[in-house]
């Protein structure tokens, strides 16, 4: 449908510049600890997923949050479970905590 998902949460960030050049965008971003913003613009999604745990090492840094400041951020660590329904051109969004 016209729903896309990339899980990018270990993507490097040479293989994240390889996805920004072939144009690879997607609706919900699972986003990876270090961004490239030529990825991120690149990807434009709607949605991005980070999974936080939870020491204080484990937080994500302002430089990345500053960076998904435009899409709507779903954080494992303020929302709990993440549950998204797709029913190939609507998603629908859950969170319980």
């Amino acid at each position: 449908g016209n729903v896309a998902f990339l899980f990018a949460d270990s993507a490097s960030i040479d293989e994240q510049d390889h996805l920004a050049l072939d144009e690879t965008t997607s609706t919900v971003l699972v986003v990876p600890r270090k961004i490239n913003r030529d990825f991120l613009d690149a990807v434009n999604p709607q949605f991005a997923i980070l999974f936080v745990g939870a020491g204080e090492r484990a937080k994500p840094s302002t430089e990345l949050l500053g960076a998904l400041a435009n899409t709507t951020l779903l954080r494992t660590d303020e929302r709990g479970r993440i549950e998204m329904i797709v029913d190939g051109n609507a998603l629908r969004v859950n969170t319980a905590k």
